[in-house]
């Protein structure tokens, strides 16, 4: 069973700074420079928490960056929660003090280079659904937006996806769940709601980044935090996961869809990109389409991402008499 130790610590922010493995790579979020440095920070934070209940100052920089600062906030309240709460049960076996510091202590400076922590120790769970509670207590929700984030047609910012995360957390640690189920209930409920794309207004474009940078975290707390997979074993033709070996052929794809006006109109702007002979037909309230492209696998992705699919068909072109001329 996976511990909230050192080495997860350490695989947690690995998976989240690694540039060529986005962790949610439809985000199309990669961190900046300054982002990077708070999410370094976060690590330094984090492992004086698991280690030795180190409670973090506040931070001794903000970040220059508005959805950094609020990664930044977020980040210094999950390790003030994990701390706080593995300090309270030590506490119950003996006397203990958890000690005041900050991140420049432990790294030469606010954004300096990650130093491990030793010796290794150990929190249980419950710190880290504290920790998360906490961080999603500290932010801010920038939009200032009144209402519940069951509004339809509204999306949580980010201070109420974390919240929801944290909800989570608490409502199946109590059941019993091991780290792992803590960190994908988490993932799972703060992903819940989200758009993607990047908004027009300056404001949102801030909420879309903070809420893209805590989903990057809890992903990558999952992923971290999961049993390793065994190998793969490779399929008849020798392809192993995410590989194609088969020849690429031109397809004719048709399909009738359901969905609104303006999501067909935005399918069919995104299909002419993606092949030739692309026709859209609107009858009685279902519209069909047909395309002839050599990506028959992305158009049908497109297409289910824009609505309920029916009577999808995907075929070989077969040559006209206008292709042998």
């Amino acid at each position: 069973m996976t511990s909230l130790d050192a080495d997860l610590v350490h695989r947690w922010f690995a998976t989240v700074l690694n540039p060529d493995v986005p962790v949610m790579p439809h985000w199309g979020i990669l961190p900046s420079a300054v982002e990077g440095a708070v999410l370094r920070e976060g690590r330094q934070l984090l492992l004086a928490a698991v280690v030795d209940s180190t409670m973090p100052g506040p931070p001794e920089v903000a970040a220059s960056e508005p959805a950094a600062r609020e990664v930044q906030t977020y980040l210094h309240a999950l390790a003030a929660g994990i701390a706080g709460t593995q300090a309270a049960l030590l506490e119950a076996d003996g006397p203990t003090q958890p000690t005041q510091g900050s991140v420049s202590r432990l790294t030469g400076g606010p954004f300096g280079a990650a130093e491990p922590v030793d010796p290794p120790g150990e929190a249980p769970t419950i710190a880290l659904v504290t920790g998360l509670i906490a961080g999603a207590a500290a932010l801010r929700d920038s939009l200032n937006r009144p209402g519940p984030p069951e509004v339809p047609n509204r999306e949580p910012s980010a201070a109420e996806a974390a919240r929801l995360a944290g909800v989570s957390a608490a409502e199946v640690v109590v059941d019993g769940a091991d780290l792992h189920a803590v960190a994908a209930i988490s993932a799972a409920t703060a992903m819940q709601g989200w758009g993607v794309g990047q908004p027009t207004d300056p404001r949102d474009r801030v909420e879309y980044r903070t809420r893209g940078l805590i989903g990057m975290l809890l992903v990558g707390l999952e992923q971290a935090s999961q049993t390793p997979d065994p190998p793969a074993v490779p399929a008849a033709c020798g392809a192993g996961p995410g590989e194609n070996r088969g020849r690429a052929f031109t397809a004719e794809v048709t399909f009738e869809i359901r969905c609104g006006t303006s999501e067909s109109a935005a399918l069919h702007q995104d299909l002419l990109a993606l092949g030739e002979d692309v026709q859209w037909w609107s009858r009685s309230g279902v519209d069909h389409f047909h395309i002839h492209t050599d990506s028959p696998g992305e158009v049908i992705s497109q297409a289910y991402a824009s609505g309920t699919l029916f009577d999808l068909a995907v075929t070989l072109r077969e040559p006209t008499p206008s292709d042998l001329d």
